[in-house]
């Protein structure tokens, strides 16, 4: 497995104190998808989905520790009329995707988020947001491209059961955002 650079993820309650300061956005706690959706036709495009060890910064907010635990990694793009406005990293563990949403492994290339936000048993954490080179080799090839892009990740909670939902704001949406 190659080693990342890894991300410098911090509590939203800190983003006043940075020295760049995060686009408001990231913080809505309403669904992304519904956001870029007043922008255009939204697209979900699955790059992969597959069982394997998380990262290290997830797996110690998943699990509070350096758990070993495989999970399923599932990660997309959202388009807005067919230009990438998001790139989105989720983290399933097995135990999330057991009993009455176990479905989920076959997720296919419908919003998540949407989803999520759509479930009476299911509640969203803090986020924690980062800063990172839009050529981070986390970074599907095909979007990885000259300056930064902002990150925002939480934990959801279904049915008590931890996954962790990251989106990272590629420069088509912040570019929008910054027009607004």
């Amino acid at each position: 497995m190659t080693s990342l650079r890894p991300l410098h993820w911090r509590d939203q309650r800190l983003n006043s104190l940075g020295r760049s300061k995060a686009p408001s956005t990231l913080f809505l706690r309403d669904s992304l998808t519904a956001k870029l959706r007043s922008y255009g036709r939204v697209k979900v495009h699955k790059i992969q989905q597959h069982w394997g060890l998380p990262r290290r910064d997830e797996r110690l907010l998943l699990y509070r520790t350096d758990s070993k635990q495989h999970a399923l990694i599932r990660e997309v793009i959202l388009t807005v009329d067919d230009i990438p406005w998001v790139f989105a990293r989720s983290i399933l563990p097995h135990a999330t995707l057991s009993g009455q949403s176990r479905f989920l492994r076959r997720w296919g290339t419908r919003p998540l988020g949407e989803f999520l936000f759509g479930h009476r048993d299911c509640y969203r954490s803090r986020f924690q947001f980062c800063q990172l080179a839009a050529s981070h080799p986390m970074m599907p090839s095909e979007l990885r491209t000259s300056g930064s892009i902002w990150g925002r990740r939480s934990l959801f909670f279904l049915h008590q059961k931890p996954l962790i939902v990251a989106e990272y704001y590629l420069p088509a949406f912040l570019s929008a955002l910054s027009e607004d």
